[in-house]
């Protein structure tokens, strides 16, 4: 269970799937190797590729939003 949790957060690139299994499960021996494991996923797949939400938007040729800028002259990825 603990491998299935990290291959999804590594291939959406996020961390929400963690505490989503932890709640169905509600076993707290599995919460921090589940955190542990989804967190390493997600910085390993993150320097490799891009998030499967992404990949669709470019095999889609979806437009991507442009970087926001805030009042203060400080750009936002």
């Amino acid at each position: 269970m603990i491998g299935a949790v990290a291959m999804t957060a590594g291939t959406t690139h996020t961390i929400n799937i963690s505490i989503i299994m932890f709640e169905m499960t509600g076993k707290l021996s599995f919460a921090l190797p589940m955190f542990a494991a989804v967190l390493i996923s997600k910085a390993v797949a993150s320097k490799m590729s891009l998030s499967i939400f992404d990949s669709i938007s470019l095999i889609r040729g979806l437009p991507f939003l442009d970087d926001l800028q805030t009042g203060y002259g400080l750009r936002v990825k």
